[in-house]
């Protein structure tokens, strides 16, 4: 059968984008940059085999987004952001959200933490800062895997987010060459990602369109969301670099990059942790 030459993976990551959105504070371009990234994750992760096992994307641009950092398991649960959560630009010549300029020129890095001595970690150039296609292009050269990677992000005009998502469709070795020239001519005809999204379409109607005339079958099914697993105990190492400059009573707030959420030790927590473990 055809069909087992396709492989497919596809997410509505909406809840999850607008969740890192209040988290963050998101202007409208930040909000795409990161959508896309966290979208992107969830996908790559979903081919983690252990439930310990971690996958982090890394995009550090040039761009004045700064650097953007992602990491899930196969859970469906992802958590990031990115340096410069304010900034906005001015649209791109398709009167869009310009990603591509606020990410800028730089790499790409997959790192998949297996539980083995050493994380691995693949790197590309970016390709156009979009990160679809820079996530193609990693998958294409850094794991030899033919794909087509589509990410979109729909936003309201308060800076909410409507509608978003995101899928990968794999082209498995040995797949006939009509299977393959049917997926182009299919490709062709299809609009943007977030086009189709905000006409209604869900993504498996999406992917079932650009797989025609193969029948899509979903094997496993589960929720995504924006979860951290940090904690006052995890963040409370971090911060023994304070114990000569701080009183017992003075008061430290500390902050989680993935997620802000702001955690408080008292200069006496911290002293007591740092002659218990040094």
């Amino acid at each position: 059968m055809a069909e087992e030459f396709i492989r497919f993976t596809g997410v509505n990551s909406r809840q999850t984008i607008e969740e890192a959105r209040k988290r963050h504070n998101l202007s409208r371009l930040a909000t795409a940059a990161l959508g896309r990234a966290l979208t992107a994750t969830i996908i790559l992760a979903s081919d983690l085999k252990n439930s310990g096992d971690l996958l982090t994307l890394r995009i550090f641009g040039d761009g004045p987004l700064g650097g953007i950092v992602c990491s899930a398991g196969n859970d469906g649960m992802v958590r990031g952001y990115l340096l410069n959560p304010e900034v906005e630009l001015p649209l791109n010549d398709a009167s869009k959200l310009d990603v591509g300029r606020g990410v800028g020129k730089g790499h790409l890095y997959v790192t998949k933490d297996l539980g083995l001595k050493e994380p691995y970690t693949g790197t590309v150039q970016l390709v156009s800062g979009e990160i679809a296609e820079d996530v193609a292009y990693y998958l294409y050269y850094s794991e030899q895997r033919p794909n087509v990677f589509n990410l979109g992000v729909l936003i309201n005009p308060d800076g909410s987010v409507a509608r978003a998502g995101g899928y990968l469709i794999e082209i498995l070795p040995g797949a006939p060459e009509e299977i393959i020239s049917t997926l182009e001519k299919n490709l062709g005809k299809q609009q943007s990602l977030t086009y189709q999204l905000q006409q209604g379409k869900q993504i498996e109607e999406i992917i079932q369109e650009v797989v025609n005339p193969y029948k899509i079958e979903i094997y496993v099914k589960k929720p995504v969301g924006f979860l951290c697993n940090c904690s006052r105990e995890k963040l409370l190492p971090h911060l023994i670099g304070l114990y000569s400059e701080i009183t017992d009573e003075e008061e430290i707030e500390a902050v989680c990059h993935f997620c802000r959420e702001k955690y408080t030790f008292l200069g006496k927590e911290i002293k007591e942790y740092k002659e218990k473990n040094t």
